[in-house]
């Protein structure tokens, strides 16, 4: 929707997880936006919240869930979190048990579940619901570089 304030999540050099507000609509939302560097360029995003907690090493992925109001980050750290984006409490951690790293996850709404692939090649399906690996499977001998959960395919 035009117009609409929206919170775009980044990661940063520190490692961490930011939340950026873009566009203000009421004086809400431009009270939270009024120290911008250039206080004409509606445009621009200025940091709203700041989770440096999240991971030991660079993040590679933000994978938002909105209808579950959740954020996933994959990491070089060998880890995958699941946190509340409104609060930045840690829901969920995967520790890989390969012991390398995710290199792509992909939400798969209608079941709930998180696909997550590892540079050993590796599948992993986790239920959001139970906080469990669902299934994991070895699907090549080489990295996986990405996941896609297609609609009505899984």
């Amino acid at each position: 929707m035009p117009g609409a304030p929206s919170i775009h999540f980044v990661k940063d050099e520190s490692f961490g997880v930011g939340g950026e507000h873009h566009h203000a609509t009421n004086d809400d939302d431009r009270a939270l936006i009024h120290n911008r560097v250039d206080p004409t360029n509606e445009d621009q995003l200025k940091l709203k919240r700041q989770h440096g907690h999240f991971h030991s090493l660079g993040v590679t992925q933000i994978l938002p869930i909105p209808d579950q109001n959740l954020v996933v980050t994959i990491s070089f750290d060998t880890k995958a979190q699941v946190f509340d984006a409104n609060t930045g409490a840690v829901v969920m951690t995967m520790e890989n048990t390969h012991h390398c790293r995710y290199t792509g996850c992909d939400w798969d709404k209608a079941n709930h579940e998180l696909f997550i692939a590892d540079e050993k090649g590796h599948l992993a399906i986790w239920s959001i619901d139970t906080e469990k690996c669902m299934r994991s499977e070895p699907l090549e001998t080489v990295s996986i570089l990405g996941v896609t959960v297609f609609p009505g395919y899984v």
